[in-house]
């Protein structure tokens, strides 16, 4: 009984309140995801895909894949990139497809400031044939699904240099209504605002510490944290310890290949009073990567 109350409550927070941009808690390893400006601050091609997969057992458990690429391209000054992102609870699924453009001021020869918008399409879905209704007829005239296209069109900005970044984005500056055949209003997206902030930390040769933070802001609900240690030790081995208070604690650990490829899994267990319903996230994380496609600049980036 207890599953279907939680999944119950799942499908009105996502499909009678509001969306949100979901949050992953290996953030620092697809900074695209939440800030256009990131694009090109990495010195090369930088590919990543992740794919998180909660609740496992769960019938109808969240899942989310998340691929993006971007580089630096002509000139240091202009970066570019792409995102793509796929969001499932039960019957409900939300899929983006987003351009990221970034233009990038060197204040110094340490200092990055970047600028970044972003433009795309979001096209979300709620299923109802995926529901097991006892009595379908109190649903009434509801039935088979809805699908609408809306835009996106976000922006950010992004301060960096080999230490440390600070970050404001908003990935979608549009409020936008999401309505059955009837015209009833069934979703709504909100604006979500961002600030991530991080810092290098040298404890040996060739062994990185970085503490990180996002934090988001969205109208009608609590502000949220979540914070990541990282650890990069000699260019191959990647760890991260990640926390979001009150809701979730996991690690992360992964292994880089010839400089090039990385690989690597997370598991997240739940602080909460639902901890005992589900079986934690797990995530898996991959990268791919080229550098210096261009002259060198001072950008800083986890990949």
């Amino acid at each position: 009984m207890k599953k279907y109350i939680i999944a119950f409550s799942l499908l009105l927070t996502v499909s009678a309140f509001s969306q949100s941009e979901p949050k992953l808690s290996l953030f620092s390893y697809n900074p695209l995801q939440y800030n256009p400006a990131y694009a090109g601050v990495f010195n090369g091609l930088s590919v990543n895909g992740l794919y998180s997969s909660q609740w496992v057992g769960f019938e109808g458990a969240p899942t989310t894949l998340f691929l993006s690429a971007h580089s630096n391209v002509f000139k240091r000054e202009v970066g570019a990139g792409i995102n793509v992102t796929s969001d499932k609870i039960g019957p409900v699924q939300d899929n983006q497809f987003v351009g990221n453009f970034a233009y990038h001021v060197y204040l110094n020869d340490e200092v990055n400031l970047t600028f970044g918008l972003k433009a795309g399409i979001d096209n979300f879905i709620i299923d109802y044939n995926l529901l097991s209704i006892e009595n379908p007829e109190e649903l009434g005239l509801i039935r088979g699904s809805i699908s609408q296209y809306s835009p996106i069109i976000g922006a950010g900005m992004y301060v960096s240099n080999e230490k440390g970044y600070f970050g404001l984005s908003v990935p979608n500056l549009l409020e936008t209504n999401f309505y059955n055949e009837f015209k009833n209003s069934v979703a709504k997206a909100k604006p979500n605002y961002f600030l991530s902030a991080g810092y290098k930390f040298e404890l040996g040769d060739e062994v990185f510490v970085t503490p990180n933070i996002l934090t988001r802001v969205t109208s009608g609900a609590p502000i949220s944290n979540l914070f990541a240690l990282n650890l990069d030790f000699e260019n191959k081995i990647l760890g991260s310890i990640n926390m979001q208070p009150g809701a979730s604690l996991g690690g992360f650990f992964g292994y880089r290949f010839e400089n090039n490829i990385a690989v690597g899994y997370a598991y997240d267990n739940s602080l909460n009073r639902f901890s005992t319903n589900n079986n934690g996230c797990h995530t898996f994380y991959m990268s791919f990567r080229i550098e210096d496609l261009f002259e060198n600049h001072y950008g800083y980036g986890t990949f």
